[in-house]
């Protein structure tokens, strides 16, 4: 809550607030839009054994905040892309993922690709890692590494 703001509970004893009306717009609406967030990435098999492909898993969670805001706001996860070995400037390319229940409806989502490897050199490789929210915004990449044989 910011400096000044109004906050009590509610009857049912929710927290509410408000922002006093001489605040100027641009004060009440500190929120930060930083697209989906990457967490539990992994790569299975790893060492890959000899298998022709690798499933990389992650969970995406997406959610705005600030700093007046009391509690995130739920935006949605829309899509997920994975990059091998580097991510190119301007985020271009990459192999889309896919939501473990079948469909991009929620604010968390738990995504997969069975990446194929036999175009890779045997040692080790690093998958990237982002998604984007229903408002476009693409999230900070994760990465995790796995070693081919």
């Amino acid at each position: 809550m910011g400096i000044g703001a109004a906050a009590w509970l509610t009857a049912a004893g929710e927290e509410t607030w408000q922002y006093p009306p001489e605040w100027p717009m641009y004060c009440r609406a500190v929120i930060i839009n930083r697209g989906p967030a990457v967490s539990n990435l992994r790569a299975i098999p790893n060492p890959s054994g000899g298998t022709r492909t690798v499933r990389v898993w992650a969970t995406l969670v997406d959610t705005v905040g600030g700093m007046l805001a009391p509690e995130p706001e739920k935006i949605g996860v829309s899509g997920a892309i994975l990059w091998t070995d580097s991510i190119p400037q301007g985020y271009k390319g990459g192999e889309k993922m896919f939501p473990a229940d079948g469909a991009f409806d929620s604010d968390s989502e738990d995504v997969f690709l069975d990446l194929g490897i036999t175009g890779l050199a045997s040692g080790k490789h690093r998958v990237f890692v982002s998604g984007w929210d229903t408002e476009g915004m693409l999230g900070e990449p994760d990465s995790v590494d796995f070693r081919v044989k």
